[in-house]
């Protein structure tokens, strides 16, 4: 696409396939430490993300990276 001319096809793989699975670790964290019980609510995780990457973001999370785990300071 236009906006990954400047870093290349597998730069720009690379970097949504980290976010992919940043994503996933972040949800994992959520999902881990829910204070909640009722098994219906489930854990939100807003991401803002630029419209152009959307499509190659949602790409990564679908190919199912490991997600990465959340170090907590």
């Amino acid at each position: 696409s236009e906006m990954n001319k400047d870093i290349g096809n597998e730069l720009s793989e690379e970097r949504d396939m980290r976010f992919a699975a940043r994503i996933r670790g972040a949800l994992a964290d959520l999902k881990s430490s829910s204070i909640d019980d009722d098994e219906t609510s489930q854990p939100t995780l807003m991401v803002p993300v630029h419209q152009a990457r959307l499509p190659s973001l949602v790409d990564a999370i679908r190919s199912w990276p490991e997600p990465e785990m959340i170090r907590r300071m």
